[in-house]
């Protein structure tokens, strides 16, 4: 079984019988937070070419940090990024709003084309990436990718206690539960 780690703390999958209390309170402990984007594509860059991260100081910034996209796909790309309480409240802006809000801190021009990310809405996945939280360890995420049994089996980012948070760890843990089938 493969879902975010937010799916399972919402309780949004009903097991029978119920998961075993370890498994449980581990899902309880382990923290699930929100990374939203606001990606931004451009006809001419009008940044520094080279540079890898633009970064807006302040809290009322509508991103915290921007990855430029030049470097990974030599378009002309800004991905604005934000997390916590901000991205939350982003989640309730239109697109156009969210935006708008970027373009205004950069003194930018308009974008050719847009894409706003709302992963703590979206009823799939219910935040962006697990992370240890207070009260949790690895041992958590370790748990939560132990068997039910020999037909239940579990992967994803959130079970693998090294590259938690990560695409990489959510591909490591599906290799590790193949190995697992194929015995």
């Amino acid at each position: 079984m493969t879902v975010p780690l937010g799916v399972l703390k919402a309780d949004a999958i009903a097991f029978d019988p119920p998961l075993p209390q370890p498994k449980r309170d581990a899902i309880g402990r382990l923290g699930f937070g929100l990374l939203n984007k606001v990606v931004l594509a451009f006809d001419q860059p009008f940044w520094p070419r080279t540079r890898p991260m633009i970064g807006l100081v302040g809290p009322d910034q509508p991103v915290s940090d921007l990855v430029n996209g030049l470097l990974l796909s030599d378009k002309p790309i800004l991905i604005g990024l934000r997390s916590g309480q901000a991205a939350w409240s982003r989640e309730a802006l239109p697109d156009g709003d969210a935006v708008a809000q970027v373009i205004n801190a950069l003194d930018a021009p308009e974008p050719t084309r847009s894409i706003v990310t709302r992963w703590g809405t979206d009823p799939y996945s219910l935040g962006s990436y697990s992370f240890i939280a207070v009260g949790s360890s690895p041992d958590d995420m370790s748990a939560l990718g132990e068997p039910v049994g020999e037909r239940l089996l579990f992967a994803g980012e959130a079970t693998n206690p090294e590259f938690f948070g990560t695409v990489h760890g959510a591909y490591l843990s599906g290799i590790r539960e193949a190995d697992r089938i194929l015995g």
